[in-house]
């Protein structure tokens, strides 16, 4: 059976450091085989400002290991 490993990734839209950042580390996950599967721009409740979600997944190894046997 196939298994999954996913990560988040968050960048503040007001903040330029933080969108700045965002290709090289968009571009660090892909060549670690990670792929983008979603995208979310949030505002967080009680608090000023928002934040972009960046979901992102790839094949786990684990899984090609049972795949292989």
């Amino acid at each position: 059976m196939k298994t999954y490993e996913n990560e988040v990734m968050t960048f503040d839209p007001l903040s330029a450091k933080s969108m700045n950042s965002m290709p090289e580390k968009l571009r660090e996950w892909g060549q670690a085989g990670f792929k983008v599967v979603s995208v979310v721009h949030a505002n967080a409740e009680g608090r000023a400002g928002s934040n972009i979600h960046v979901f992102l997944t790839r094949e786990s190894a684990s899984g090609e290991e049972e795949d292989a046997a």
